[in-house]
């Protein structure tokens, strides 16, 4: 009986690392960045906040991905920057360079509003991949009246002092 117990014991034990990494296996972590809920200028908590998700595995392409953060904010501190409706249409890595194609609703913002919403999008971008900049449109409209932003990954300053200031 003893041994009986002791087998079984060990085929347990055996069986159950097993399992507990396969679930490590299926997700994913991410930080997405937003816009700071509320925004408070010259204060600690900024104009971008980050939020920490974990994914599952099926979801970790970087279409995937993106396409859970145009989803929204999921904690009271951040709101999306993005308009209602905003999806991905496309998006490419390619060496140092990333490119996102948002939906038509991007191109309703302007100025400050895009300025904060192509730099939460390009933080969000930098963490998933290593790229050292991220191009950004729209399907079938200006940005501003560009045809896109493109953001590097050391050209973008936010000053709470005035409006944020995209690189190029």
């Amino acid at each position: 009986m003893r041994r009986i117990v002791c087998l079984l014991l060990a085929v347990i034990l055996l069986i159950m690392p097993g399992c507990s990494k396969e679930d490590k296996a299926q997700t994913a972590t991410v930080r997405f960045y937003y816009k700071t809920n509320p925004i408070e200028f010259n204060s600690d908590s900024g104009v971008i906040s980050v939020e920490t998700r974990t994914l599952r595995q099926d979801q970790s392409d970087y279409y995937g991905i993106l396409s859970q953060y145009l989803n929204g904010a999921t904690t009271r501190n951040c709101i999306s920057p993005f308009p209602a409706g905003t999806s991905l249409e496309e998006v490419s890595i390619n060496d140092n360079d990333a490119s996102v194609v948002l939906s038509s609703h991007l191109s309703l913002l302007t100025d400050y509003e895009l300025s904060i919403a192509c730099v939460c999008l390009a933080r969000t971008v930098f963490d998933l991949a290593d790229v050292q900049s991220v191009q950004i449109s729209c399907l079938n409209n200006y940005l501003n009246g560009e045809p896109s932003i493109t953001i590097t990954r050391d050209g973008y300053v936010i000053d709470t002092d005035s409006t944020p200031v995209s690189g190029s």
